[in-house]
């Protein structure tokens, strides 16, 4: 599980970088899928017996990502 969260952290760092503006253009256009990974990852790392939590979480950091970018566009997780 070490390296696991060792990947969730360094995908959630990238994530908040390129909310930032600190990532180039061209690497911001992966934002949609690194989210999308990164909410695999933590479902992944959370307890089977946890209904609902995949779309949670996956919920409240496409609304994190939105709101710290302020894209004027939405994705489709």
């Amino acid at each position: 599980m070490e390296k696991l969260d060792e990947t969730i952290e360094a995908v959630c760092d990238w994530v908040q970088k390129a909310c930032k503006g600190e990532v180039s253009s061209l690497d911001k256009g992966a934002l949609p899928e690194m989210v999308k990974a990164l909410a695999e990852l933590v479902s992944a790392r959370t307890p089977k017996n946890v209904d609902g939590i995949k779309e949670e979480v996956a919920s409240q950091i496409k609304a994190l990502v939105l709101k710290e970018s302020k894209m004027p566009y939405s994705y489709d997780f």
